[in-house]
């Protein structure tokens, strides 16, 4: 399933607006001027509707926020569309509406309650701006962030509503359910206009069809001191190769096998390298020099075959058995990937 990352760094991480490193407004000044606009793929119900920006900082988190909600709901409708698995899309319902969103917002509420980011702070009719500007910029942040999840999942909410119309929120319901805040006497969400018929609408390939992937069931790199080799090592060739073209559609390699260098991508793939150990994808044994095969020992062959060096990340999660865990459930191919 498609991860949460900005809002997750925006709430957790670096981009949380509360942290030193992000206090300087000059700071943003450039960063607004990269962030390219996105449109709806979908036919959207709501628009929000907010206090305007009053410096940099807001002008730069008011884009990247706005933008990937819109973002965030375009992978998810394209996800559908283009999947008819109706497992599948109702553990993504349940995933997403029942774990994933709810836990945001209701992080949401706390961390708006701990600092003190109430929305009247920053009513431009009640408060100016120049007197403790940088909590006021703080709290029109993680209100605008609150908004814009709360938009998400009453989109994403729709998209799902072929598999059950029960239980349908609407905008009051997450006030009470889940932010434990009075209920506001003016929505920041409106309708938003007609845009795309959805009877015709379809969801179109982007750019050409790329090639198919190759699978390749041998070592595709020169040989490489203490690195085993592939037939040494994996258990069920067929097997591996079949999780090889899900990693290759799950966009974590290229065409050429290397892992793709894109954000959390070490994190992400060293917990699948435990997830292959663990699922039995490996021989305990190692024919060529006579001595059980060790979990650094994979690791290294991994590394090799898809060009990369996660040998900190791999020590890293060794321990972090919960972590990964928690990564595994949130991604459905994984979750599901059978024992070899």
């Amino acid at each position: 399933m498609i991860d949460l990352a900005l809002f997750d760094e925006i709430l957790y991480r670096n981009l949380a607006p509360w942290l030193e490193e992000n206090k300087p407004d000059e700071k943003f000044t450039a960063l607004t001027t990269e962030i390219e606009s996105v449109k709806p793929e979908f036919q959207p119900l709501h628009e929000i509707d907010f206090y305007r920006p009053f410096n940099d900082k807001t002008r730069f988190y008011q884009k990247l926020i706005v933008n990937e909600s819109i973002t965030y709901c375009n992978k998810v409708y394209r996800l559908i569309k283009e999947n008819k698995n109706i497992k599948l899309h109702k553990y993504w319902k349940n995933n997403l509406l029942d774990k994933k969103l709810p836990t945001r917002l209701k992080d949401i509420g706390r961390i708006i309650r701990e600092k003190s980011y109430w929305i009247d702070y920053i009513n431009p009719r009640k408060t100016s701006f120049d007197i403790d500007a940088d909590h006021k910029t703080e709290t029109y942040i993680l209100q605008l962030l609150k908004i814009a999840l709360i938009r998400v999942y009453l989109e994403i909410q729709s998209f799902f509503s072929f598999i059950s119309k029960d239980d349908i929120l609407i905008e009051d319901d997450f006030y009470t359910r889940f932010l434990n805040e009075p209920i506001p006497e003016t929505s920041f969400l409106k309708e938003a206009p007609k845009i795309i018929d959805l009877k015709t609408e379809e969801v179109k390939p982007r750019g050409n069809t790329p090639p198919a992937f190759s699978l390749v069931l041998d070592d595709i790199r020169e040989r490489k001191s203490g690195v085993p080799l592939y037939h040494y090592i994996i258990k069920n060739p067929q097997r591996f190769a079949s999780f090889e073209e899900k990693l290759f559609d799950n966009e974590y390699i290229g065409m050429d096998y290397s892992m793709k260098n894109t954000h959390g991508q070490k994190n992400k793939m060293a917990i699948i390298y435990y997830l292959l150990i663990d699922k039995g994808y490996f021989k305990k044994f190692n024919d060529l020099e006579k001595k059980p095969f060790k979990n650094r020992d994979i690791a290294k062959f991994l590394d090799h075959r898809y060009n990369a060096n996660l040998d900190k990340q791999f020590r890293t999660y060794a321990s972090k058995t919960q972590e990964r865990a928690i990564f595994i459930e949130d991604h459905y191919w994984l979750y599901t990937l059978p024992p070899c």
